[in-house]
């Protein structure tokens, strides 16, 4: 059973990634596709008042967001699928030790929450500084002759490309200053929870060290797909 098992894993593990990446990229080209055929659907008013800076970020960037977004979805249902096996395990082998593990995952869930919520509005401000830096960059392309020969016009758009590529990368620093906090508390959530299962089950006398041993293989293996489910 467990060699069958074992193929099987190896057959999915080969196959899906390839399945998920060519989902990926057939949805990535449609959404292309759709967007590019409203923007020639639409009125010539929208175009000339609506900012080009943010029309060209809809069309790269997000389309990329969303498309990372789909990858991250279809690589997390397997570890869905096998967390849906793993917990009853748990469960099966030590209440106790279930009701904790639920507990620390609650933790991280609350975590992850509160970690998005944190960088959510550094994210939207992020967007706008590069909705405004592809602003800059088509009136650069739009007037290129004339900023030839405008000399003070020309720096003042290379001083306000030159703020805003800095505030972006400032803000993305920051950004990623949240995400490594959020890493370290995940990670202290780990140290407890395999800490507790080391002296939780034998305080409790739900078994001896083969017990222990199960659990602890049955939550290591489950910590990499929570976080991708959570993530």
């Amino acid at each position: 059973v467990f060699l069958a098992a074992l193929a099987g894993y190896s057959v999915l593990h080969l196959i899906y990634p390839v399945l998920a990446q060519t989902l990926v990229a057939r949805t990535a080209a449609d959404l292309r596709r759709r967007l590019t055929r409203r923007l020639l659907d639409a009125t010539p008013l929208y175009v000339q008042t609506s900012k080009h800076g943010s029309l060209y970020h809809v069309i790269t960037t997000d389309v990329q967001v969303a498309t990372q977004i789909s990858r991250a979805m279809l690589e997390a249902l397997p570890a869905a699928v096998f967390l849906a096996f793993a917990l009853p395990q748990v469960l099966l082998l030590s209440v106790p030790v279930a009701v904790f593990s639920l507990g620390i995952m609650a933790c991280g869930l609350l975590g992850y929450y509160f970690q998005r919520r944190a960088i959510g509005g550094l994210n939207q401000h992020l967007r706008s500084l590069e909705i405004r830096y592809f602003e800059r960059v088509a009136d650069i392309v739009a007037g290129f002759r004339e900023l030839k020969l405008h000399r003070p016009r020309r720096a003042d758009l290379s001083a306000e490309v030159d703020r805003t590529v800095g505030e972006a990368c400032d803000t993305a620093i920051r950004i990623e200053r949240r995400y490594a906090t959020g890493e370290v508390v995940v990670q202290s959530l780990k140290y407890v929870l395999i800490g507790g299962i080391v002296f939780l089950v034998p305080f409790l006398g739900q078994g001896d060290s083969t017990v222990v041993f199960q659990l602890l293989t049955v939550i290591i293996f489950s910590l990499g797909p929570f976080e991708a489910v959570v993530k």
